[in-house]
């Protein structure tokens, strides 16, 4: 099995270094060094530099590396934590050593489904984690008309009770709005623009096509990635191949069912436009919009 997931990991580094070549996007996507590199989690010890891409098993992993300094319940968020202790170097030298060194990790999604997980947890949710999205999620419902809201079975209208005021979620196609102006914003400002990183599209994140990945995993093959990832790494003693799954805070428990329902009051246009502006995450991963096309509501002439 590790020999067979050696493989596909190698197709994986092939498959985005002829798309990079190809699309000739080294130029095109020039990337914020500084941003890419204060997102990077730096693990000198353990030689391995990974890139967590927002509602990609970011959590799983955040959790992971916060295992291997002892740590599983920290007094401030995960990702917070994380990032204290894995700091990059001071030193430019240096910094530039450790990534030529080390082993290089990200895990990749569906961009579509990425987005649908990013609005179910983030849009959705009231309090807890998520309770400075709240002033987010009524922005978008109060800024963006969704034509098909009236015909919407997922839009949802709760009472907050800390301010006894109607809170007011934003419908997924509403979000997807949000979601297409900011990705708009992005290319135009050549990427300065800033994206949320729960929808910040891969190629402003992890500079994929400026930056040679070893280990290439995906959520829809975690299991067997993440399994081969621990042993390569040789930490096979002291983490476990498990993964978080995120909650749920609609009616759907299955993530196929979910998508249906979501994706089939999205215009087929806003679609589009989404994924036109994600077009270079789709190519470079090799993932196909078209299942999702077929789902989306035709627009109203």
């Amino acid at each position: 099995m590790t020999e067979a997931r050696r493989k596909v990991m190698a197709e994986r580094r092939e498959e985005v270094q002829k798309k990079c070549g190809s699309l000739k996007l080294q130029g095109v996507l020039a990337p914020n060094w500084e941003r890419v590199y204060n997102n990077f989690i730096w693990s000198a010890k353990h030689h391995l530099v990974w890139c967590p891409i927002f509602k990609a098993a970011s959590t799983s992993w955040v959790k992971h590396f916060l295992l291997l300094q002892g740590e599983t319940e920290p007094d401030m968020g995960l990702h917070k934590r994380a990032r204290q202790l894995y700091r990059p170097p001071n030193n430019p030298r240096k910094k530039k050593e450790l990534l030529e060194f080390s082993r290089k990790m990200m895990i990749v999604r569906h961009p579509l489904e990425r987005l649908l997980s990013a609005y179910r947890d983030k849009m959705l949710r009231v309090g807890g984690s998520a309770g400075r999205f709240q002033s987010l999620q009524r922005k978008i419902a109060h800024s963006y008309t969704d034509p098909n809201s009236q015909l919407d079975p997922t839009r949802y209208n709760h009472t907050d009770d800390t301010d006894e005021k109607k809170h007011e979620h934003p419908t997924f196609t509403q979000f997807l709005m949000k979601v297409r102006d900011d990705l708009n914003k992005a290319w135009q400002t050549g990427g300065a623009h800033h994206v949320n990183m729960h929808w910040r599209p891969y190629w402003i994140t992890c500079a994929p096509c400026h930056i040679n990945y070893d280990l290439i995993a995906r959520v829809e093959t975690l299991d067997e990635d993440q399994e081969f990832i621990i042993r390569e790494l040789d930490l096979q003693d002291v983490l476990m191949n498990v993964h978080a799954h995120a909650s749920s805070f609609d009616l759907y428990n299955r993530t196929s069912e979910a998508t249906k329902i979501y994706y089939g009051q999205v215009p087929l246009s806003l679609l589009q436009d989404v994924v036109r502006l994600y077009q270079y995450d789709f190519d470079i991963y090799g993932y196909s919009p078209e299942p999702y096309f077929s789902l989306a509501r035709q627009d109203q002439g």
